[in-house]
Protein backbone atom coordinates (compact mmCIF):
# COMPACT_ATOMS: atom_id res chain seq x y z
CA UNK A 1 0.00 0.00 0.00
CA UNK A 2 1.28 3.45 -0.88
CA UNK A 3 1.94 5.76 2.09
CA UNK A 4 -0.31 8.78 2.41
CA UNK A 5 1.22 12.22 2.73
CA UNK A 6 0.94 14.01 6.04
CA UNK A 7 -2.40 15.38 7.22
CA UNK A 8 -2.62 18.38 9.54
CA UNK A 9 -5.18 18.74 12.32
CA UNK A 10 -5.47 22.48 12.89
CA UNK A 11 -7.75 25.02 14.53
CA UNK A 12 -8.25 27.26 17.50
CA UNK A 13 -7.11 26.20 20.94
CA UNK A 14 -9.65 24.06 22.77
CA UNK A 15 -11.46 22.68 19.73
CA UNK A 16 -10.56 19.05 20.36
CA UNK A 17 -7.71 18.58 17.90
CA UNK A 18 -5.77 16.11 20.08
CA UNK A 19 -8.95 14.23 20.99
CA UNK A 20 -9.75 13.93 17.30
CA UNK A 21 -6.24 12.62 16.58
CA UNK A 22 -6.77 10.01 19.29
CA UNK A 23 -10.13 9.00 17.79
CA UNK A 24 -8.58 8.61 14.35
CA UNK A 25 -5.92 6.39 15.94
CA UNK A 26 -8.49 4.33 17.86
CA UNK A 27 -7.22 5.49 21.25
CA UNK A 28 -8.95 6.93 24.28
CA UNK A 29 -7.21 9.83 26.03
CA UNK A 30 -6.04 7.57 28.87
CA UNK A 31 -4.40 5.00 26.56
CA UNK A 32 -0.64 4.60 26.34
CA UNK A 33 0.72 6.62 23.42
CA UNK A 34 -2.38 8.80 23.11
CA UNK A 35 -2.00 12.48 22.30
CA UNK A 36 -2.19 14.46 25.56
CA UNK A 37 -5.46 16.32 26.04
CA UNK A 38 -6.48 18.91 28.58
CA UNK A 39 -8.50 22.00 29.39
CA UNK A 40 -5.43 24.22 29.09
CA UNK A 41 -3.09 24.62 26.13
CA UNK A 42 -1.63 21.11 25.93
CA UNK A 43 -0.09 20.68 22.47
CA UNK A 44 2.69 23.27 22.30
CA UNK A 45 4.65 22.05 19.27
CA UNK A 46 3.58 20.29 16.06
CA UNK A 47 3.49 16.60 16.96
CA UNK A 48 3.48 13.76 14.42
CA UNK A 49 1.60 10.53 15.02
CA UNK A 50 2.58 7.74 12.65
CA UNK A 51 -0.12 5.34 11.63
CA UNK A 52 -0.95 3.24 8.61
CA UNK A 53 -0.84 4.51 5.99
CA UNK A 54 0.73 7.88 6.89
CA UNK A 55 1.26 10.56 9.49
CA UNK A 56 -1.24 12.81 11.21
CA UNK A 57 0.18 16.02 12.66
CA UNK A 58 -1.45 17.44 15.78
CA UNK A 59 -0.72 21.16 15.66
CA UNK A 60 -0.90 23.58 18.58
CA UNK A 61 -4.10 25.56 18.74
CA UNK A 62 -4.12 29.08 17.39
CA UNK A 63 -5.58 32.19 19.00
CA UNK A 64 -3.40 31.84 22.09
CA UNK A 65 -0.54 34.07 23.31
CA UNK A 66 1.89 31.35 22.15
CA UNK A 67 0.28 30.95 18.72
CA UNK A 68 -1.61 34.07 17.69
CA UNK A 69 -3.68 33.81 14.52
CA UNK A 70 -1.45 36.45 12.91
CA UNK A 71 1.50 34.01 12.83
CA UNK A 72 -0.30 30.66 12.62
CA UNK A 73 0.03 30.27 8.85
CA UNK A 74 3.82 30.55 9.24
CA UNK A 75 3.60 27.48 11.49
CA UNK A 76 1.59 25.67 8.81
CA UNK A 77 4.09 26.58 6.09
CA UNK A 78 6.88 24.76 7.94
CA UNK A 79 5.55 21.32 6.92
CA UNK A 80 4.41 19.93 3.54
CA UNK A 81 0.84 19.04 4.51
CA UNK A 82 -1.24 17.62 1.70
CA UNK A 83 -4.54 17.35 3.60
CA UNK A 84 -6.07 19.44 6.36
CA UNK A 85 -8.66 18.86 9.05
CA UNK A 86 -9.85 22.19 10.44
CA UNK A 87 -11.58 21.78 13.80
CA UNK A 88 -14.24 23.98 15.32
CA UNK A 89 -16.06 23.26 18.57
CA UNK A 90 -18.86 25.81 18.39
CA UNK A 91 -19.83 28.24 15.68
CA UNK A 92 -17.66 29.07 12.67
CA UNK A 93 -15.02 31.66 13.61
CA UNK A 94 -12.87 34.13 11.73
CA UNK A 95 -9.92 31.82 12.39
CA UNK A 96 -11.77 28.86 10.85
CA UNK A 97 -12.56 30.92 7.75
CA UNK A 98 -8.92 32.03 7.49
CA UNK A 99 -7.70 28.43 7.70
CA UNK A 100 -10.18 27.26 5.06
CA UNK A 101 -9.02 30.04 2.74
CA UNK A 102 -5.35 29.24 3.46
CA UNK A 103 -5.67 25.57 2.45
CA UNK A 104 -8.11 26.19 -0.42
CA UNK A 105 -5.81 28.83 -1.96
CA UNK A 106 -3.00 26.26 -2.00
CA UNK A 107 -5.12 23.50 -3.51
CA UNK A 108 -4.83 21.41 -0.33
CA UNK A 109 -7.91 19.23 0.30
CA UNK A 110 -9.61 20.11 3.59
CA UNK A 111 -12.55 19.24 5.80
CA UNK A 112 -14.14 21.56 8.32
CA UNK A 113 -14.91 19.29 11.28
CA UNK A 114 -17.37 20.40 13.95
CA UNK A 115 -16.16 18.61 17.08
CA UNK A 116 -17.63 17.99 20.52
CA UNK A 117 -21.09 17.28 19.12
CA UNK A 118 -21.87 15.09 22.11
CA UNK A 119 -21.66 18.08 24.46
CA UNK A 120 -23.83 20.46 22.45
CA UNK A 121 -26.69 22.16 24.24
CA UNK A 122 -29.88 20.57 22.98
CA UNK A 123 -31.86 23.79 22.94
CA UNK A 124 -34.36 22.51 20.47
CA UNK A 125 -35.03 19.24 22.29
CA UNK A 126 -34.19 17.04 19.33
CA UNK A 127 -35.71 13.62 19.62
CA UNK A 128 -32.50 11.80 18.73
CA UNK A 129 -28.76 11.99 18.27
CA UNK A 130 -29.37 11.82 14.53
CA UNK A 131 -31.38 15.04 14.68
CA UNK A 132 -28.56 16.78 16.59
CA UNK A 133 -25.97 15.57 14.07
CA UNK A 134 -28.08 16.71 11.12
CA UNK A 135 -28.76 20.12 12.68
CA UNK A 136 -25.09 20.74 13.51
CA UNK A 137 -23.97 19.62 10.05
CA UNK A 138 -26.52 21.92 8.39
CA UNK A 139 -25.63 24.90 10.59
CA UNK A 140 -21.90 24.43 9.97
CA UNK A 141 -22.43 24.04 6.23
CA UNK A 142 -24.58 27.19 6.05
CA UNK A 143 -22.03 29.23 8.01
CA UNK A 144 -19.20 27.99 5.80
CA UNK A 145 -21.16 28.65 2.63
CA UNK A 146 -21.94 32.18 3.79
CA UNK A 147 -18.34 33.12 4.54
CA UNK A 148 -16.24 31.10 2.10
CA UNK A 149 -16.79 30.92 -1.62
CA UNK A 150 -16.52 27.29 -2.64
CA UNK A 151 -17.50 26.05 0.85
CA UNK A 152 -19.24 22.95 -0.42
CA UNK A 153 -21.36 20.58 1.64
CA UNK A 154 -18.86 17.77 1.22
CA UNK A 155 -16.36 19.82 3.19
CA UNK A 156 -18.35 19.75 6.46
CA UNK A 157 -18.28 16.87 8.95
CA UNK A 158 -19.41 16.50 12.54
CA UNK A 159 -17.74 14.14 15.02
CA UNK A 160 -17.66 13.11 18.63
CA UNK A 161 -14.36 12.04 20.14
CA UNK A 162 -16.18 10.34 23.01
CA UNK A 163 -18.87 8.54 21.05
CA UNK A 164 -17.15 7.30 17.92
CA UNK A 165 -20.37 6.03 16.38
CA UNK A 166 -21.97 9.50 16.46
CA UNK A 167 -21.38 11.58 13.34
CA UNK A 168 -18.92 11.32 10.47
CA UNK A 169 -15.75 9.72 11.85
CA UNK A 170 -15.84 7.02 9.14
CA UNK A 171 -15.75 9.65 6.37
CA UNK A 172 -12.84 11.40 8.08
CA UNK A 173 -10.99 8.07 8.29
CA UNK A 174 -11.38 7.65 4.54
CA UNK A 175 -10.07 11.18 3.94
CA UNK A 176 -6.99 10.32 6.03
CA UNK A 177 -6.54 7.02 4.18
CA UNK A 178 -7.28 4.91 7.24
CA UNK A 179 -8.72 1.52 6.37
CA UNK A 180 -11.50 0.49 8.72
CA UNK A 181 -11.51 -3.16 9.65
CA UNK A 182 -14.82 -3.44 11.45
CA UNK A 183 -18.31 -2.02 11.81
CA UNK A 184 -18.97 1.73 11.74
CA UNK A 185 -19.64 1.88 15.49
CA UNK A 186 -15.89 1.78 16.14
CA UNK A 187 -12.99 4.16 15.67
CA UNK A 188 -11.01 4.14 12.44
CA UNK A 189 -8.00 2.26 13.71
CA UNK A 190 -9.56 -0.56 15.74
CA UNK A 191 -8.44 -4.02 14.68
Amino acid sequence: MQRQSPAAVVGSSGTGKSSLVNSLRGLRASAAGAAPVGVVETTTVPTPYKMAPGTIWDLPGCDTPNNPSSTYTALLAQRPFTRAIITGATRLTETDVGLVKYFASRGIPWWYVRTKIDVVDNTEDEASDVAVVERLRAESFQALRTHVSGGEAEHVLVVSSRRWELGDLAILCTFCGIVRKEAPRSSCNQQ
